[in-house]
């Protein structure tokens, strides 16, 4: 009788343990992303709504200021930041943080309007899935000719290098090129994120942190009520 108390006694012990290693985070110290791993920071969602065609929502890190108070690491702002100003220029709608910055707007189609696409395909309507097959065609001229099929959240995504200078110019990020036709057919959603100090050489190790790969995931974008 004591064996088989003692035997109940270890079990409950294991139970326990494995219950603690892998628990939920009650104190939200750390988010995690799509992997399941730790961000390190808390997250809160900042949104944007466009002057027309769609909402953006986002998860962005916390910190506390001296008071003790948590606010976003990140904010949305209409001037270029100062240490891209040299990669985007004048105004715009920014999401500028520590890490990086990003910066998005619809893009209508034009890939279908050209002479050679016209006699080859005839008239069609754009999409999606046809400007995605005219960028990944090997004898494409798009400048996006090269990019790499993914996914931000729940949507399709050609992911193609941000760069800029002479010849193939020095990489400084990525554009995200969205598939928005459920609330905008006319074109797609162009998110662009670079490194928050516009270097070059920062952009292997910014691009394979965790939270930056968790903060480009939990871009939302939905169309206006």
């Amino acid at each position: 009788m004591r064996k088989t108390i003692l035997i109940l006694g270890l079990v409950l012990v294991l139970v326990l343990s494995v219950f603690a290693l892998t628990g939920c985070n009650k104190s939200g110290e750390g988010e995690s992303d799509k992997s399941g791993k730790s961000t390190g920071r808390k997250t809160t969602e900042l949104s944007y709504t466009a002057p027309s065609i769609y909402k953006l929502k986002v998860s962005v890190p916390v910190e506390k200021d001296e008071s003790g108070e948590e606010k976003p690491v990140y904010e949305f702002t209409e001037e270029s930041p100062e240490g891209v100003k040299d990669l985007f220029y004048g105004e715009g709608q920014y999401l500028a943080g520590d890490k990086v910055v990003m910066t998005f707007e619809t893009t209508s189609y034009t890939y279908h309007t050209g002479v050679s696409y016209k006699e080859a395909h005839g008239d069609v309507t754009p999409s999606f899935e046809g400007f995605k097959e005219f960028v990944l065609d090997e004898n494409s001229t798009s400048t996006l000719k090269g990019s790499e099929v993914t996914k931000v959240g729940d949507r399709e995504v050609l992911k193609a290098e941000y760069r800029q200078g002479t010849g193939k110019g020095e990489l400084y990020g990525y554009r995200y090129i969205i598939n928005i036709d459920d609330i905008y057919p006319r074109g797609y959603f162009t998110l662009s994120v670079v490194t928050a100090d516009g270097n070059p050489e920062s952009v292997e190790s910014v691009f394979a942190d965790e939270e930056v790969i968790a903060l480009i995931n939990s871009v939302v974008i939905e169309g206006q009520e």
